[in-house]
């Protein structure tokens, strides 16, 4: 991330909308609806003034505007364009709308005002909160349905001015679907690029590589963010609603794993809600139809907690045999076992060589403490996950942006879709083959470092290393050490990637050795332990340093500390 003293023209706003309508046209045009088709169309016929208040409209919050709020500088004559929009379909002015969206455009003051000009006292109305206000102008204003509209002439003549409202906006959320691959991102991805706050690799995008193949599938992707607005509110609801719900999340193709991931959780969430309810073969149902990480634990669990204790341990079994660091399986299968009368593999006992070191309170963290202490010999570094991290993010460059169909669907993607899916190996698996057990020389990363910086990459921690580390790093760790972490990162993206120690330190004599810190009270958490246990088996060079206080120090923090309790 970088920040520079960049000033967007005033239309840059148009310039990112017309650059968004065209590459979705570019890539997609044999896919839209003739709707969508018409409305790029239409769009791009405006004059200017017109084309940046549609894009105005279309960025506020709300669907309704009134008209005397819309006020840019960029924009000529805004009453011009809006009457060139509603010759052209795309908003509507003065036109019939719910009374309730209508009177939430005006503030209370307002009200108050435009009831005195109309006649009636405002009086009664003043001392009411905003909630009983808008209750109170329902009731006088509405002929008694149950969802009272307000026709635009009328609104008109009650506040002396002119409403607008877009026409058919979901459009855009298409065209938006269509760009970003989602409905969660929005043109502020186009602002921050150029202001140049975050820089990105430029990866093929061309209908070749385009996420969506077919028009059934962009309505499925659709539908699944109409299933999942429901969510929150389906959650609420009894039993039979939650089957109910549970039956529209569809099945989806098997070559749509971003999609395929998303109805997942959907489903999740509601089998989620069917066990704390205690529907629990309701649960069991919809969990075992479910591939998520989180899904398989759940069944482990239901199925545990309603006497099926075989079936679970088998699972538990199987989660094993994917992974025989998979802490869920190694903790619960050891309950499940020892339930049953049967053996189970023991969880790793590993403990690391571990030293006690006294230092001085000098108001540091306890990691950058003990790196001032070991600096005296060679070279020391604070780095956690990032050097790493970093290095493998370096290493397999190529592989995390190569063109493969439906990785990228935009220019601003921190990661491809599919980098924590299985897929993502399996249609790279070529290409990481040729990575897997080899280095590249110390020059190919110091190079990519200096062209790609600040490049967002999900691995590479820019801020956190320099060319000097990475080539100290590069020369002193065995290029076996890096494939073996790398060979672990594999095992699990999502998860491996953290828990690394937190410092290196290269001694003058040679070598390296990585080095957990730990302060008072604190100890090894189970991630730190597994990555320890694994450098044990590949011979990497590791221990844990406890920082301890001297004495003077700590009563002297300890003094200081209760001065300012007292103080408080």
């Amino acid at each position: 991330m970088s920040q520079t003293n960049v000033t967007l023209p005033p239309d840059y706003y148009l310039r990112n909308f017309v650059s968004l309508l065209d590459a979705v046209v570019t890539q997609y045009d044999d896919l839209l609806s003739p709707e969508e088709t018409a409305f790029y169309q239409t769009f791009r016929q405006l004059t200017p003034d017109a084309q940046k208040l549609y894009v105005r409209l279309l960025t506020r919050k709300g669907e309704i505007f009134r008209a005397t709020k819309l006020r840019y500088k960029e924009i000529t004559d805004t009453k011009r364009a809006a009457q060139e929009l509603e010759s052209c379909g795309l908003i509507a002015i003065d036109p019939d709308v719910p009374l309730a969206e209508a009177i939430a455009l005006w503030s209370k003051p307002e009200w108050l005002e435009m009831m005195e000009r109309l006649g009636v006292s405002a009086k009664p109305f003043a001392k009411l909160a905003r909630a009983e206000l808008d209750a109170a102008l329902i009731g006088v204003l509405s002929s008694g349905d149950d969802e009272p509209w307000i026709s635009g002439e009328l609104l008109l003549t009650i506040t002396g001015e002119s409403i607008y409202q877009l026409q058919d906006p979901q459009v855009f959320d298409v065209l938006k679907l269509l760009f970003f691959g989602n409905l969660n991102q929005d043109l502020t991805d186009f602002v921050l690029r150029d202001l140049g706050t975050y820089r990105y690799e430029n990866y093929r995008l061309d209908r070749e590589t385009r996420l969506f193949r077919s028009r059934a599938q962009i309505e499925a992707h659709l539908t699944s963010y109409e299933l999942l607005s429901e969510l929150d509110d389906v959650l609420s609801e009894d039993r039979d609603a939650l089957l109910e719900f549970a039956q529209r999340v569809s099945v989806v193709p098997a070559d749509d794993p971003v999609l395929l991931r998303r109805l997942q959780k959907i489903k999740l969430a509601v089998a989620r809600q069917l066990e704390r309810l205690e529907h629990l073969d309701d649960a069991l149902n919809l969990y075992q139809h479910l591939t998520l990480p989180d899904a398989r634990e759940r069944h482990i669990r239901v199925l545990a907690k309603i006497g099926r204790e075989q079936e679970a341990l088998q699972l538990c079994a199987q989660l094993l045999k994917e992974n025989r660091e998979h802490p869920f399986p190694l903790r619960f299968g050891a309950k499940l076992a020892r339930r049953a009368g049967g053996d189970w593999p023991a969880r790793p006992t590993y403990k690391p060589i571990s030293q006690c070191v006294e230092l001085p309170f000098t108001g540091e963290s306890v990691e950058f403490a003990v790196v001032q202490h070991l600096s005296a010999d060679g070279h020391c570094h604070y780095v956690e996950n990032a050097l790493f991290n970093s290095l493998f993010g370096l290493h397999y460059w190529d592989a995390l942006f190569a063109p493969v169909p439906g990785a990228f669907s935009h220019p601003f993607q921190h990661a491809p879709h599919d980098l924590y899916l299985p897929e993502f190996a399996t249609t790279r698996a070529e290409l990481l083959a040729e990575l897997a057990d080899r280095l590249h020389e110390a020059t190919v990363y110091q190079e990519r470092w200096r062209d790609r910086f600040g490049c967002i990459n999900p691995f590479v921690y820019w801020a956190a290393l320099d060319e000097e580390l990475i080539a100290r790093a590069l020369e002193r760790i065995p290029s076996e050490h890096w494939i073996a972490v790398f060979r672990r990162f594999w095992r699990d993206l999502k998860n491996n990637c953290s828990g690394l120690p937190d410092l290196i330190h290269f001694p003058a004599s040679g070598g390296y050795e990585l080095i957990e810190v730990k302060g008072p009270g604190d100890r090894l958490q189970e991630n730190q332990i597994a990555w320890m246990t694994y450098f044990a088996e590949q011979g990497i060079p590791h221990r844990v340093i406890q920082v301890t206080w001297c004495e003077q120090e700590a009563l002297r923090e300890h003094k200081a500390r209760n001065n300012d309790s007292q103080l408080a």
